[in-house]
C-alpha cells in the first residue's frame, strides 16, 4: 500500500528567487506574464534545502493558465454583451415600460421632459392652426365685433403658453378656449388626457426606480476573499455575508455555481461558461439563512463538489470563478432581492478560517465589523478532498483486515481449549462467528479470479476485497 504523504518540510523559490519555508506559495502575476516561473521542491530532511534555479518554460513544457475576464463583478454586475440580436430594437419598444425603468436616472429625466416639452410644442402648432383658421389672428385683440377661439391669441408664443398652460392646468385667467369655438373645446380635452397619461407613465415609472431594491444591495456585504479550510474535520470552502440594515431579509437563501470559462468535451466541443452547482445545504435545508449577524456560508467539498480534486498546488493552476447569489424579501417593501458576487481562484485562501466577530456584552451581541475579512491560519492538509478521503479508506481497510485477523486468531485459541476439555468445537466456531461477523478479508488473485467474492472460513462465508 503506498504511504500517505504527511506534511514535509517544503521550500519554495518564488519569482524573484527569495526562499520561504514552511509556508504558502506566495500569489504571482498571471505566468504568461513572465518568461520564468517558480519551481517547488520537497526536501526530506527537515530544514535541508534543495537548490534550485529559475527556468525558462515554454508552451510545450509549462501549461500557462489564461486569465478570462470575469463573469460577475464584486459589485454584482454581469460582463457580457449582446450581438446580432433580431428585431432587438422592436422588442425593447414592446416592453418600453421595461426598457423606461431599466434607463439610467439621467436619461429617463431627459426623455420625460423631452416628451413634455414635446407634447406642448406640437399642441403648440394645433392651437396655432385653429386660431388661424377660426380668423384669430385677422382681427385685433379685444375687438368687441368678433369672438376668437382662443382669447389673447397672437402669435405661436401665444399659442405655445395656451398649450403649456392647458396641459399642466395653470389657468393663469387671461388666455382660455371660448364656447364659439366646438373644435376647441375637445382640443382641451383630448390634451389634457395625454398630459394625464404622461405624468401617470412618468411617476409609474420614477416610483418603480425608486423602490427597486437594487440599491438595497449595497448594504449587503461579501467577504472580499473565500477560504478552503477543514470545518467539522471536513475539507469545506467558506465565504462570509452580513446586512448591516436593521430591517431583516425575510426568506433569505444562498445559491453557488462554479463558471467553468472553457472546457472541451471528449468529442472536441469547445464550450464557454460552464455553471456547476455548489451544494451548500440546499438538502438540508441550511442554504436559508437568518442574516441577523453576520454569517459563514460553508460548502462541505465531497464526491459531488466540484473542487473534490483541488489542492493547495493546483488551485493556483485552476481558471474557474465562484458565483454568489443571495436572494430574499425586503420586509419593508416585499419586493425580491438578489445580491451577487463572485470569487477567483486567487482570492481563495487555503488554509484560513474567518476571525470571529461577535461578542457577548452586558447589552447583547457586539458586532466588530473590522474583522469581517480578517482570517487567521489553521492546520489544513495542502491535498484535495479525493486524496484525503482516499487515505480514510485505506485506513479503514487496514483496521478491517487487523480485526479480521485478531477474530481468526481468538478463534482458532477458543477451538484449541474445547477440544482439550472435548467442546463441540465446530457449533462452538460457529455461534462465534456468527457473534463476531467478520465482514471483511483479503482474498488471493485467485480467489479474487473465480468472480465469486465470497469463500468459505472455518464454516463461515467470507466477504472477499481486493486490494
Amino acid at each position: 500500500m503506498p504511504e500517505f504523504p504527511g506534511n514535509k518540510d517544503r521550500s519554495y523559490l518564488t519569482m524573484d528567487g527569495a526562499p520561504t519555508r514552511n509556508g504558502r506559495i506566495p500569489r504571482s502575476p498571471p505566468l504568461h506574464q513572465h518568461s520564468q516561473v517558480s519551481l517547488i521542491s520537497d526536501s526530506s530532511t527537515p530544514g535541508e534545502r534543495t537548490p534550485m534555479k529559475k527556468a525558462s518554460m515554454t508552451s510545450s513544457e509549462a501549461v500557462v493558465r489564461r486569465r478570462w475576464p470575469r463573469f460577475v463583478s464584486k459589485d454584482g454586475t454581469c460582463n457580457y454583451r449582446n450581438h446580432h440580436v433580431p428585431l432587438h430594437k422592436r422588442r425593447y419598444i414592446r416592453d418600453f415600460f421595461t426598457s423606461l425603468v431599466d434607463l439610467r436616472w439621467r436619461y429617463s429625466i431627459l426623455s420625460f421632459s423631452a416628451a413634455f416639452v414635446m407634447s406642448w410644442f406640437l399642441f403648440g402648432i394645433v392651437w396655432y392652426i385653429v386660431s388661424l383658421v377660426h380668423g384669430d389672428f385677422d382681427h385685433e385683440v379685444g375687438d368687441p365685433d368678433f369672438e376668437p377661439c382662443v382669447s389673447e391669441m397672437r402669435d405661436f408664443t401665444s399659442s405655445f403658453l395656451f398649450s403649456l398652460e392647458t396641459q399642466t392646468t395653470i389657468g393663469y385667467g387671461s388666455r382660455h378656449a371660448r364656447d364659439s369655438c366646438g373644435f376647441g373645446a375637445f382640443l382641451v380635452a383630448f390634451q389634457s388626457v395625454v398630459g394625464l397619461i404622461i405624468d401617470t407613465l412618468m411617476i409609474g415609472v420614477f416610483l418603480t426606480k425608486l423602490a427597486r431594491p437594487k440599491k438595497r444591495a449595497h448594504t449587503l456585504l461579501f467577504s472580499e476573499q473565500a477560504c478552503i479550510a477543514n470545518r467539522d474535520g471536513k475539507l469545506s470552502l467558506m465565504f462570509r455575508i452580513a446586512d448591516i440594515r436593521r430591517s431583516h431579509i425575510v426568506e433569505a437563501h444562498v445559491r453557488v455555481f462554479v463558471v467553468r470559462h472553457h472546457r472541451k468535451t471528449i468529442e472536441g466541443e469547445e464550450l464557454y461558461l460552464n455553471f456547476e452547482d455548489v451544494n451548500v445545504g440546499f438538502d438540508n435545508g441550511t442554504d436559508r439563512v437568518f442574516l441577523i449577524t453576520p454569517i459563514t456560508i460553508v460548502h462541505e467539498i465531497d464526491k459531488a463538489s466540484p473542487f473534490y480534486d483541488v489542492s493547495e498546488d493546483s488551485l493556483a493552476k485552476e481558471d474557474f470563478e465562484v458565483v454568489v447569489l443571495f436572494e430574499g424579501i425586503l420586509e419593508s417593501s416585499s419586493y425580491t432581492l438578489q445580491a451577487r458576487t463572485s470569487y477567483l481562484a486567487d482570492e481563495i485562501m487555503w488554509g484560513y478560517h474567518f476571525d470571529n466577530m461577535v461578542t457577548c456584552s452586558e447589552y447583547g451581541y457586539d458586532v466588530d465589523y473590522k474583522k469581517f475579512n480578517k482570517t487567521h491560519p489553521v492546520p489544513t492538509h495542502e491535498y484535495s478532498a479525493r486524496i484525503l478521503d482516499a487515505h480514510r479508506s485505506s485506513l479503514s481497510l487496514d483496521r478491517d483486515v487487523d480485526n479480521n485477523r485478531q477474530c481468526k486468531s481468538n478463534l482458532d485459541r477458543v477451538r484449541d481449549d474445547d477440544d482439550d476439555r472435548g467442546v463441540d468445537s465446530k457449533r462452538l466456531s460457529m455461534a462465534l462467528a456468527y457473534e463476531n461477523e467478520v465482514h471483511t478479508m483479503v482474498c488471493s488473485d485467485n480467489e479474487w479470479g473465480q468472480g465469486d467474492h465470497v469463500r468459505v472460513e472455518n464454516g463461515q462465508k467470507v466477504t472477499c476485497t481486493k486490494l
